[in-house]
């Protein structure tokens, strides 16, 4: 596929984020993977369709200036959701439009961007899509996608590019779906789907296709509420989540190694309140195939009044407050859902 360079240099992003004008692209401090083993990629959807990015840079904590993902892609239409998932420096990353299409495309350690392709060419139409999830197995990419009926469908792409067929995912007695999260470790891709009656599951398939039962998540962490968006991601071999509520709330909880979890525990409380929260995303430091850096994880949340925000949570617990991305990337416009590396 045709790919686009980044042809903004740091320093004129820079200059464009002090305005709040979207760069045209936001390309890498550093330019091979393995050299910016702490950095993370934020992606951003706008109330306009638009689908953004971001890259903040680990080692000093800045940012470059966010910048229109689909002048560099091509357009497939007016966005309304994305993800994304990370794997020695490149960006595998998905986005949803208004009609239900969805779409793929790579961005590349080196800054540059493939061209939006069609994942329904490729693997089917599983129906209109409204919702969608990606997580790196063994280095194969999955996603899955939720349709407007409340379905849970699952495609896979292979290191050659290859495509597995759509194929449902069974979610029993859990109900319709209203959002869903993935992420793989040590060769299993962990799926949690939140429920349009506000219910939270969770459950794994491993390297040969078989899954475990959904199993309810509040049943053994707690309940935060009517659980509305969801996201996962991973360190030290743990699955860590957050969750908004229908009130606008931002929880947090982890699933060790052993199988055990720990209590859901209220984000806003540890590191600050952004205003109710619309949509989560979560991800590592990039590190090895997005594996994380000593245990840490971060976070992204759009709020209601269309604000974007960023956190750091440490291995000891520990949490950075959560800051505005607007302030040091610039402004896209109000955000309604958002990405990130993991």
């Amino acid at each position: 596929m045709t790919s686009f360079r980044a042809v903004t240099t740091a320093v004129v992003a820079a200059g464009l984020a002090l305005f709040g004008v979207p760069a045209v692209a936001s390309a890498n401090p550093c330019f091979a993977p393995g050299n910016c083993s702490k950095d993370t990629q934020v992606l951003a959807v706008t109330e306009s369709g638009g689908l953004f990015h971001a890259f903040r840079n680990g080692t000093d904590g800045s940012w470059t200036s966010i910048a229109s993902v689909l002048d560099q892609t091509g357009n497939p239409g007016r966005v309304v959701d994305t993800a994304s998932t990370i794997n020695y420096g490149d960006l595998f990353t998905v986005a949803v439009t208004d009609a239900g299409g969805l779409y793929h495309t790579t961005r590349h350690h080196d800054g540059s961007w493939d061209q939006l392709a069609d994942v329904k060419a490729v693997a089917g139409d599983p129906g209109r899509v409204v919702d969608a999830a990606v997580a790196t197995v063994g280095g194969a990419r999955f996603v899955l996608v939720r349709t407007s009926t409340g379905g849970l469908h699952l495609a896979s792409r292979d290191t050659a590019g290859t495509w597995t067929a759509f194929g449902n995912v069974a979610t029993g007695g859990a109900g319709s779906v209203g959002d869903v999260a993935a992420v793989g470790i040590d060769g299993q891709l962990h799926v949690l789907v939140a429920t349009s009656g506000g219910g939270m599951f969770h459950a794994m398939r491993d390297a040969g296709g078989t899954w475990t039962p959904l199993a309810d998540v509040k049943a053994v962490t707690g309940n935060p509420g009517s659980v509305t968006r969801i996201a996962a991601t991973k360190a030290k071999g743990e699955l860590q989540f957050v969750v908004s509520t229908s009130n606008g709330g931002l929880f947090h909880a982890i699933r060790h190694a052993s199988g055990s979890w720990t209590p859901i525990g209220d984000v806003k409380g540890v590191a600050g309140n952004p205003g109710a929260v619309r949509d989560v995303a979560g991800g590592a430091a990039f590190g090895v195939a997005g594996a994380g850096i000593d245990g840490q994880v971060q976070f992204a949340v759009a709020t209601t009044n269309g604000g974007l925000f960023h956190a750091i949570r440490s291995f000891d617990g520990s949490w950075t407050p959560l800051s505005s991305v607007k302030q040091v990337a610039g402004d896209p416009g109000p955000v309604t859902r958002v990405g990130l590396s993991g």
